[in-house]
């Protein structure tokens, strides 16, 4: 782990920013510094929650590669898919929306309301879980296949190989968001069932294309004794 007047280097390129719930926001340059201009803005902090400005720049820029995809399309290019001939064979590709969300997505919209705006704490984490991760993991598996194609996976710490953990990272904890809900009894097993079958199956991508994916170390994340060594120096 390598540190820069008190700073994790690199902490922030496969964190999951999600700086409200980070245990080393101490430690990320970037934080410090976003947080500098924050409260230039104005003379005073901002009042909207940093969380939701992060949320709305990755729909932005889930939504740019729709569009750009759609660009490709209308212009007789080949599909991004056709595009990506370094990926091994085999990749399952979505389908597009699962006909039993379809059916009940009235139904499925009604109750996501319901447990967004639940008492118990631990529904809302899993819905803020399910709804951050959900547009965050594809800006990162799109990195990482496209890392993929162009250059192939790299070493162990390739750029590749960190944007793979990352998304599997958010998968997993998207994964067991569900989960909870589903134990709890707050969502049936069959409403959950498509959402959990689209998270395997790029679970399933991610480690067909990336199989030493897991194996990177993140900055931090995946050093805790480095960061408790770093802390305890430091007191």
């Amino acid at each position: 782990m390598e540190v820069e007047d008190g700073f994790i280097v690199g902490v922030y390129d496969y964190c999951d920013r999600w700086c409200e719930r980070c245990p080393l926001t101490n430690r990320c340059r970037m934080f410090a510094c976003e947080t500098e201009i924050d409260s230039e803005v104005g003379n005073g902090l901002r009042t909207e929650r940093r969380v939701v400005r992060e949320r709305r720049r990755l729909f932005a820029e889930v939504t740019e590669m729709h569009r750009q995809a759609e660009r490709l399309r209308e212009a007789g290019s080949p599909e991004p898919s056709d595009q990506i001939g370094h990926l091994p064979p085999g990749l399952e590709s979505s389908t597009g929306p699962d006909p039993e969300v379809v059916a009940h997505s009235a139904f499925i919209r009604k109750k996501v309301h319901q447990l967004e705006m639940s008492a118990n704490p631990s529904v809302r984490l899993a819905m803020e879980t399910i709804k951050h991760f959900s547009l965050y993991v594809p800006t990162k598996m799109a990195r990482a296949f496209r890392q993929v194609a162009n250059l192939g996976a790299g070493d162990q710490q390739s750029d590749a190989n960190g944007s793979g953990k990352a998304a599997l990272v958010g998968l997993d904890r998207m994964e067991k968001a569900w989960r909870d809900l589903i134990n709890s009894q707050h969502v049936s097993a069959s409403i959950a069932a498509p959402f959990l079958g689209e998270i395997a199956r790029m679970q399933r991508n991610i480690n067909r294309a990336l199989p030493n994916a897991r194996g990177f170390i993140r900055p931090g994340f995946d050093e805790p004794d480095e960061v408790k060594m770093l802390n305890a120096a430091e007191c």
